[in-house]
C-alpha cells in the first residue's frame, strides 16, 4: 500500500475539518426550519373551504369546537395577551366563518389567530 504524500494528507485533514466543521451549521439551519413551523393537528389545520356552504356538518361542528379550545389555550397561557373580544361560542362562531369566507384557502387555525391580530 503506497503511503499519502505531506500534500495528500493536508488536503484529506482540510476536507475532513471543512466537513466537521459544517455539520454543525447545517444541523442547526435544519433545526432552526423545524422550529419555525408550526404543527397543527385536529381540525385546526382543515381549510375554511369548509364553511363554503351554509349546511351544519360535523366538520364544521369539530373545527368550532377546535377554536374554541384554541383560543381558551391561548388565554390561559397568556392571560395578559390582548385580543379582540369574544362574544359567547355564537359570535367566535360568526367570526371565523366571515373570516373564512374572505380567505377560504386558510387554514382554520389562521382564522383563529385573527383574534390576536
Amino acid at each position: 500500500m503506497k503511503s499519502l504524500s505531506m500534500r495528500g494528507r493536508s488536503q484529506i485533514f482540510g476536507a475532513t475539518l471543512a466537513i466537521v466543521i459544517s455539520i454543525p451549521a447545517i444541523i442547526y439551519s435544519v433545526d432552526e426550519s423545524a422550529a419555525e413551523q408550526t404543527r397543527i393537528s385536529g381540525a385546526g389545520g382543515y381549510t375554511c373551504r369548509i364553511f363554503a356552504e351554509r349546511a351544519i356538518t360535523s366538520t364544521r361542528l369539530e373545527a368550532i369546537q377546535w377554536t374554541i379550545g384554541y383560543l381558551s389555550g391561548r388565554i390561559t397561557a397568556d392571560p395578559g395577551a390582548w385580543h379582540r373580544d369574544f362574544h359567547g361560542v355564537e359570535g367566535i362562531t360568526q367570526a371565523v366563518i366571515a373570516y373564512c369566507r374572505r380567505k377560504p384557502h386558510a387554514p382554520i387555525v389562521e382564522a383563529a389567530d385573527w383574534f390576536f391580530e
